[in-house]
C-alpha cells in the first residue's frame, strides 16, 4: 500500500481554507497518480493504492467540508463512488485469490484418493495345496506323460489368478472413474465460482473506466484545484 505523501507549507495562522486547498491538492495528486490503472490489469496494484488513495481525499473532503464551497458535496460524491468502483473490483480479486486457494488445496486433496483408490488392490486368492493336483511327488520314470498332466493341472490356477488380476484392475478403475464422476465434487462449484467472479470483475472494470472517462479524469482534477472558490 502507498504511503500518504507529507503536505508542506502549511501554516497555523493561515485561514483555514487556504491550507483545507493545500492538503487537498496533495491528496488528489496522489488519488490521480494511479489513475493510469484503470482498465489496465497490468496494474492492479496501482488500482489497489488508487482506492486507497481515493479514500484518503474523501476523508480529507469530508473534514474541511466546512470550506469546500457550492462543489463540496457534489465532489465528496464523486470521490467516494471512486473509492467504492474500485473496492467492488478489490473484492472480486480477493474472492479470486481465495477461490484459487481452495480450489488447490481440493484438488491436492483429490489427488491423494485418487491415488489411493488406484492402489488398494482386491484381496488375493489362495494357492493351491499340495493335495489339491499337487504333482511333486512324479518321479522322472513317470517320463513326458507326467509332465503334460502337471501342466494341464496347473493350467487352472494360472487362469484363475489371470481372471483375479483382471477384475482387479477393474475395481480400481471403477473406484477412480466414481469418485471422478461424483456430483458433490466441489471442485465445480469453486470452479463456477472463480468465472462468475472474473466474468463480474470485467463487467465492473469496463463500468469504472466508461464512468471515468465521464465523470473523472482533468475534469475532476480542475474541479478539486478550485474547490473553495466559491462559497
Amino acid at each position: 500500500m502507498a504511503k500518504a505523501r507529507p503536505v508542506v507549507g502549511l501554516f497555523a495562522a493561515a485561514p483555514l481554507a487556504e491550507n483545507a486547498r493545500a492538503i487537498i491538492a496533495v491528496r488528489a495528486d496522489e488519488m490521480f497518480g494511479f489513475a493510469h490503472a484503470i482498465g489496465d490489469p497490468a496494474h492492479d496494484d496501482d488500482l489497489h493504492n488508487m482506492r486507497i488513495a481515493a479514500k484518503r481525499l474523501r476523508y480529507t473532503l469530508e473534514m474541511f467540508r466546512a470550506v469546500l464551497g457550492d462543489d463540496g458535496p457534489a465532489l465528496i460524491d464523486v470521490v467516494k463512488e471512486v473509492q467504492e468502483r474500485i473496492g467492488t473490483i478489490h473484492d472480486a480479486d480477493v474472492l479470486d485469490e481465495v477461490a484459487r486457494i481452495h480450489l488447490a488445496v481440493v484438488a491436492q486433496r483429490q489427488v491423494m484418493e485418487l491415488s489411493a483408490a488406484a492402489e488398494q488392490p482386491s484381496p488375493p486368492t489362495p494357492l493351491p495345496t499340495a493335495g489339491e493336483g499337487s504333482t511333486a511327488t512324479a518321479t522322472v520314470g513317470e517320463g513326458r506323460g507326467v509332465r503334460d498332466s502337471q501342466s494341464a493341472k496347473g493350467r487352472p490356477h494360472a487362469d484363475g489368478e489371470q481372471d483375479r488380476l483382471e477384475s482387479d484392475e477393474e475395481r480400481r478403475v471403477a473406484a477412480v472413474r466414481a469418485r471422478l464422476d461424483a456430483p458433490a465434487d466441489p471442485r465445480r462449484g469453486l470452479a463456477v465460482l472463480l468465472a462468475r467472479t472474473r466474468a463480474g470483475r470485467a463487467r465492473d472494470t469496463a463500468a469504472l473506466t466508461s464512468w471515468w472517462a465521464a465523470h473523472g479524469g482533468e475534469g475532476l482534477h480542475r474541479r478539486l484545484d478550485g474547490v473553495g472558490s466559491r462559497r
